[in-house]
């Protein structure tokens, strides 16, 4: 019985690659000819915390003495540790360039929606389609295709939007604008049968991951036929 997980899924993967540790092989092959000479069965069992169990913490302070001492050079690391100590600095390479990054760009980004801890995509999780996911980017990173933001680039020569009024922005569109008058009561109609009743703030929504509203939102921009 052991609470290192990842030790016994190491042991039981019977999958014999370059990248396997030496040790789990070993291991195995010790269980193997436990098995065979004591004509028994050894089975593996993970359990949430070793404590109480003698052989557990005996292991433990075994292995908490040994990381107090010099390396032992006579032992060989896996090629998979390796390569997560190369992923770790790779990952915290990134973040620093990151930040330095932001002082000059990602300004809104960055106090808004950065997350050091994060190693994955926001929507690792969700099941949504491609245009949602990159709506939800364009708007986390205040670049979409509309007149607020292509003035900003220097893309277009005015912010103005077709309706007349001065800044063609995000909120504009959702709350204002007259073109979509329709599209806004069927909006308002879909937010109160979500119980939404707060005034729309898209990235207040995006902060808490509220991913129902959001594509309720992304339907009323699609219906805009605008690709923003």
């Amino acid at each position: 019985m052991s609470d290192c997980r990842s030790a016994l899924s190491a042991i039981r993967n019977n999958l014999l690659t370059v990248h396997r540790s030496k040790y789990a092989v070993e291991t195995r092959l010790l269980i193997y000819l436990l098995e065979r000479e004591l004509d028994t069965r050894i089975v593996l069992i993970w359990i949430p915390s070793h404590i109480g169990i003698a052989g557990n913490e005996l292991a433990d302070g075994l292995a908490k003495e040994a990381a107090q001492k010099p390396p032992d050079m006579n032992i060989k690391v896996p090629i998979e540790d390796l390569m997560a100590v190369a992923r770790e600095e790779t990952w915290l390479a990134t973040q620093a360039s990151i930040k330095r990054d932001y002082t000059y760009k990602g300004i809104f980004y960055f106090p808004k929606f950065y997350d050091e801890k994060a190693r994955k995509p926001w929507f690792s999780r969700i099941n949504a389609e491609r245009y949602f996911v990159t709506l939800i980017n364009r708007i986390r990173a205040n670049h979409y295709n509309l007149g607020s933001s292509l003035f900003r680039k220097n893309y277009v020569d005015s912010q103005r939007c077709e309706c007349g009024y001065e800044c063609e922005d995000l909120r504009h569109v959702l709350l204002q604008c007259h073109k979509y008058d329709d599209l806004r009561i069927k909006l308002d109609e879909d937010l109160r049968a979500a119980s939404y009743l707060a005034e729309i703030d898209v990235y207040r929504m995006i902060k808490n991951r509220n991913w129902n509203l959001l594509y309720l939102i992304f339907k009323f921009l699609k219906g805009t036929g605008k690709i923003i």
